[in-house]
C-alpha cells in the first residue's frame, strides 16, 4: 500500500514492520504510524510495510511514531527505526527504513508472596516495568506473549500466572496473584539475551 498526491514520482521510501518470531498473536495489537513529506499517515501492524513514492532531489523527511489511535490494548515500544529523519533521495532511488517494536501489557493486580521471600527486594525478570507496594499490590507493564511473571527475590526466583480478571481500556486487573518458589532451571529458556542479562544483573545486585 501506499500513499502521495503527486504525479511526478521519482524515487520512494519503504517502511518496513519486522516480524516478531518471539510473539504471539497478540503483536497484532501492535500499532505504528508512519508517513514522509507530503503524504498522509498511514497506520502500520505487525510485519505490514508501506512503500511512499517520493520525488527526485526533494527536501523533506520520513517519521515514524507509536500510533495516536486510542484504540489500543497496550503498549507500543518502538525499539528501532523510531522518529524524524531527513530525506532527500536521487531519482530511481529506494530508501528503506527498518522498524522494530515491541507490545506490552499493562497489568494490576496483588502478588501474594511466601513468607521467606517477603523481606527481600522483588525484581521483575521478564518485566519491562514493575512497581510493587508493600501489601503486594503491583503494577506491571511486560510484553503481550507472556502468559507468567518471573522474579527474583533474595537468592529466590518465582513464578507468578497471569490471568485476566476484567479489562478497562489497555488496564488489565488480576485481582490476587499466587507465586510459587521454582528453581532456575525451571525458568523459561534464557535464549532471549534482555531476560538472562535481567536475571544475571538481578543477582549480583542481590548478592551479599
Amino acid at each position: 500500500m501506499g500513499a502521495s498526491g503527486t504525479d511526478d514520482l521519482l524515487g520512494a521510501v519503504l517502511v518496513d514492520v519486522k516480524g516478531f518470531s518471539e510473539q504471539d498473536e497478540e503483536s497484532q495489537d501492535l500499532q505504528l504510524e508512519a508517513r514522509v513529506a507530503g503524504s498522509r499517515t498511514l497506520q502500520l501492524g505487525q510485519s505490514d510495510s508501506v512503500l511512499f513514492p517520493y520525488p527526485g532531489f526533494q527536501s523533506g523527511f520520513v517519521e515514524v511514531n507509536d500510533s495516536s489511535q486510542g484504540n489500543q490494548q497496550g503498549t507500543t515500544n518502538i525499539i528501532n527505526g523510531a522518529g524524524n529523519r531527513e530525506l532527500m533521495l536521487l531519482p530511481g532511488k529506494l530508501r528503506y527504513r527498518e522498524v522494530s517494536a515491541s507490545f506490552n501489557y499493562n497489568y494490576i493486580g496483588r502478588l501474594l508472596l511466601p513468607a521467606a521471600v517477603k523481606k527481600f527486594p522483588i525484581v521483575g525478570l521478564n518485566s519491562a516495568m514493575l512497581l510493587v507496594a508493600e501489601d503486594g499490590g503491583f503494577t506491571l507493564e511486560i510484553n503481550g506473549s507472556e502468559k507468567e511473571l518471573y522474579l527474583l527475590s533474595g537468592q529466590q526466583f518465582l513464578k507468578c500466572p497471569l490471568s485476566v480478571e476484567k479489562k478497562r481500556a489497555s488496564i488489565r486487573y488480576s485481582g490476587d496473584v499466587t507465586c510459587s518458589v521454582v528453581t532456575y532451571s525451571q525458568l523459561p529458556e534464557l535464549k532471549q539475551p534482555k531476560l538472562r542479562g535481567n536475571v544475571q544483573t538481578a543477582q549480583r545486585e542481590v548478592a551479599p
